[in-house]
This record gives structure tokens, sequence and C-alpha cells, in this order.
């Protein structure tokens, strides 16, 4: 597993300097969010950014809309994002909310998931994974979700040839029990969005995601190190991506969030550090005798 960083995290900031602190943490790679100027500016730019900090675009996520948007619309900006993160070498996943279409199989998720297949197949890397992220429960109004049933979200992800990015903290939301979650979706992980939880619950859209969700790892009620050891053992072998809240960074002051990117890398990094191997006494490994005094006469 690859410690990954999520620029999103920071979006107010210059994508360069969220490359700089992801880089001077440690982290093996990031995640770059795209919005429209980052489209305009075209994946180039950050291919080079990316080469300048040794630090390779292992994933992208797609465009985020904090306003209702139609259909046409969402699909617009995900076939933008995926033709965005095909022509960027290092990229190996997309993540993808998949839209809201109700508590049952809709025909508008068909043609959302006939629109982003087809995207991809046309693209310069039609091997590029698509990993559908599950959604957190925001306790915003919004109705059940088809696809906030991780077992419905993998047989959809199988059945379309298609991937999962599991947010930790958004299955946790929904009250699942994050190890099980993870083991449940082992099969067709992409991308795991990882980080910390609190018991705090609000209402009213992102706010949740600010303060319950995102949390930096360590400083929440999660067993982070226990899902990082099961996506070991289940022989996971793709991006581990910090994704934070900006006040969890403390993102208005720049130093205080450089920190804390430090310090959520670096907790990582020692889950994903398999721990040293304990040594029992044996035979071959017995400290050796201590040896006999002989007698002299002068003990005699």
């Amino acid at each position: 597993m690859r410690v990954s960083f999520a620029v999103g995290a920071l979006t107010f900031y210059p994508v360069a300097t969220t490359f700089a602190f992801a880089a001077e943490g440690g982290a093996q790679g990031v995640e770059l969010l795209v919005d429209s100027s980052i489209l305009a500016r075209g994946p180039e730019r950050y291919s080079r950014m990316a080469t300048q900090h040794k630090l390779p675009v292992l994933t992208v996520h797609s465009m985020l809309q904090f306003r209702k948007q139609s259909l046409i619309e969402t699909i617009a900006n995900d076939v933008a994002s995926i033709r965005f993160a095909a022509t960027i070498p290092t990229c190996e996943a997309v993540v993808l909310h998949p839209p809201m279409t109700g508590p049952r199989p809709s025909p508008d998720l068909n043609r959302w998931l006939e629109a982003i297949s087809q995207a991809r197949a046309e693209s310069c890397n039609p091997n590029l994974r698509l990993g559908l992220e599950n959604r957190g429960e925001n306790h915003d109004g919004v109705e059940a979700q088809f696809l906030d049933d991780l077992a419905r979200l993998r047989r959809l992800a199988e059945e379309w040839d298609l991937s999962i990015t599991l947010d930790i903290a958004h299955a946790a939301s929904h009250g699942l029990e994050v190890i099980a979650a993870t083991q449940a979706c082992l099969p067709k992980l992409a991308n795991v969005h990882l980080s910390d939880a609190n018991d705090r619950e609000m209402r009213g859209g992102v706010r949740n995601g600010l303060f319950r969700d995102h949390q930096v790892p360590g400083e929440g009620r999660l067993p982070l190190a226990e899902v990082v050891g099961a996506l070991r053992a289940g022989g996971y072998r793709g991006p581990l991506t910090i994704e934070l809240s900006p006040m969890s960074l403390r993102a208005f002051w720049p130093p205080a969030a450089k920190r804390r990117a430090r310090l959520a890398i670096q907790r990582v990094q020692e889950f994903v550090r398999p721990a040293p191997a304990t040594l029992s006494w044996s035979r071959s490994f017995a400290p050796p005798p201590v040896p006999r005094r002989e007698e002299s006469h002068e003990d005699a």
C-alpha cells in the first residue's frame, strides 16, 4: 500500500503548496481533486508538478458540486474528470460519486453508468479504474440511496466492471462496522479514503463532513490500524488516501496545516508499517550457559 494525500483537503490553497506539504510530510502520492480551473489548465501542468515534487498523482477525484445539479450536468462533469485522469500516466483510478437517484434502481443511475463506462472505453487509458465512492450520512434530509448498501455497491461494480473507493468515515457514519465494511469491499477496491471520525452529529449539508468525519487519524474513535491490517491481510495493494477536512487540518493557519498534514501522514505510515516480529525463546535463541567456575586449591 502507498500512503497518498488528498490535496482537496486544502482546496483553497495553491495546488503546488499542497503538493509540497504532502511531499515534505513523506507521502508517496497524491489524489488530485479537479475543478473547472484545473480542467482548463490541463493535466500536463499537474503531471509536471508531480514530477517536480517526486510525488505521483495516483488518483483523481471527480468534480464536486455543492449545489443540486441535473443528471446531464453530473454526467458532463464526471466524463470530463475521466478524460482528464486518463491522460495522467501515473493515475490508477478516478473517484466518482454516484448521482442521487433515490432508494431503488433507477433509469437515471443506469444512464450515468453507461456514460462513465463509455467515457473510459473511449479515453486514452481504457484500463483506468472507476472507483464508485460510498456516500456519507450527513443528516441533511436526503433520503436513503440505493447504493448506501455496500453489498449493492459491490454487486453493481461487478456487473459494470467498475471498482470501489471505500471511504471509511462515510461507512462509519451509516453505523457500519468499518472492518467488516472493508472486508466486504476488498475484491473490488481501487482506492481507500482513510480518516478518523468522532461522535458529533449535525444537521445541514456538509457540516458533518467538516466537523464529524475526515478527522486526523488518531483523533477520533475509528479503529484505523485494524482497518489497515484487514487491507494488508486481504492483499490490497492500492492507494491509501488520507482525505481530511480543512477544519481538522486547521487550514486557516498554513503552518498548522503543514504540521498536521505531516502528523496525519506519519500516523498512517505507522499503521502500514508491519509490526516487528517478536522472537520467542527457543533452544537456538537461548542465552549461552554461564560457565561453571572451576574450584581451585585456594577455594578449598
